[in-house]
């Protein structure tokens, strides 16, 4: 299964995005159990996976209601849905204050209650790497260079996370919205060199940042047709090559990349 990921996809258009993505980020924390089975059933009817957050909000207690107690409880009633890919423990904590002993404590509960799905954390700046990466099994990043650039640093920061950790599947988040803060909305030549960067520089998934926020629809902006060509003629197609091949050559230099896969 190679993960293509939409952050904040809403649950009624489930049914409208496979076309351009495979899994989403879920419900986030404080939902009841109802409201979850009811998000996880939906996406399972949909062939959607779901990626289902654990955190809590900046300055709650790691111990209070919505921290380890919450974790114990959607941990314990869902690990077996079959829409569940995995957990994610927290979003950029480097830059949210959490403390790595804290997300040490998380993840310890969730491999003592689920020893099958992995969990997911995303890191916001490439310092942050090596001590935040130790404490999940699968490492992201979210470097969004548009459009001041270079659009390499997408690449250069994938590179930089799988050579600390090897052993772990790292998956790039890249940069697909546009808000007062981000008013450049990249277009699909640019989301697609983001994407093979990613790719070649070893992530084995990728995803958008973001579907919906305040006064953003990727759905009515004009990146949406050239990501449903993108999911449709080329990540269906090399996502093979990503799982079952193997790379047997690659290049690099400060004008060229490629890479080189051999499969049946």
């Amino acid at each position: 299964f190679f993960p293509v990921i939409g952050y904040h996809v809403r649950m009624e258009d489930y049914g409208k995005i496979n076309d351009t993505i495979n899994t989403v980020q879920g419900m986030r924390r404080k939902a009841g159990n109802e409201a979850i089975q009811h998000h996880l059933d939906e996406a399972h009817k949909h062939g959607i996976k779901v990626l289902m957050p654990l955190y809590p909000a900046v300055g709650e207690e790691l111990h209070g209601p919505n921290g380890i107690p919450y974790v114990r409880e959607v941990v314990s009633n869902f690990k077996d849905h079959p829409a569940v890919i995995g957990w994610m423990i927290r979003d950029e904590p480097d830059i949210r204050g959490h403390a790595v002993e804290e997300l040490a404590e998380v993840y310890r509960e969730i491999r003592m209650l689920d020893p099958v799905h992995p969990t997911y954390m995303v890191i916001a700046g490439g310092s942050a790497y090596e001590n935040y990466f130790r404490v999940t099994d699968i490492a992201a990043t979210d470097i969004y260079p548009m459009p001041n650039g270079p659009i390499t640093r997408v690449g250069t920061g994938i590179d930089n996370a799988t050579n600390l950790f090897p052993e772990k599947p790292v998956y790039s988040i890249l940069q697909t919205f546009q808000t007062a803060s981000y008013p450049y909305l990249p277009n699909i030549t640019e989301v697609r060199h983001m994407a093979y960067q990613s790719i070649l520089e070893g992530a084995k998934a990728i995803g958008y940042y973001s579907y919906t926020d305040p006064n953003w629809d990727i759905q009515q902006s004009t990146l949406y047709p050239g990501l449903i060509d993108f999911m449709q003629k080329e990540l269906s197609y090399i996502s093979g090559f990503m799982l079952d091949g193997e790379q047997i050559d690659a290049y690099k230099d400060d004008q060229v990349r490629w890479g080189l896969w051999e499969h049946e």
